[in-house]
């Protein structure tokens, strides 16, 4: 699974639209959606944001840990838009 498939399937996981997760995280959609469609690498700035985001671990974002039960993710209505 690539970091991409990865960003897709946290983001997924809370419910959230590509557009949401951008304006949340104050970048563009269209470079999100890049991420996801591994078209653009995130630079490791946006990996920390986006671990810290989803409470997960550098390793499970570039598939060196696969233990799902780990995941912490925010809920949706958590998450300020």
């Amino acid at each position: 699974m690539s970091i991409g498939e990865r960003l897709r399937y946290l983001r997924e996981s809370i419910g959230l639209s590509q557009g949401d997760l951008a304006k949340t995280l104050n970048i563009a959609r269209t470079t999100y959606s890049g991420y996801e469609n591994d078209i653009r690498e995130p630079d490791f700035h946006f990996i920390i944001k986006i671990a810290d985001f989803y409470n997960v671990t550098l390793d499970f974002l570039f598939g060196r840990q696969l233990k799902e039960e780990q995941i912490v993710a925010p809920k949706k209505e958590e998450i300020s838009l």
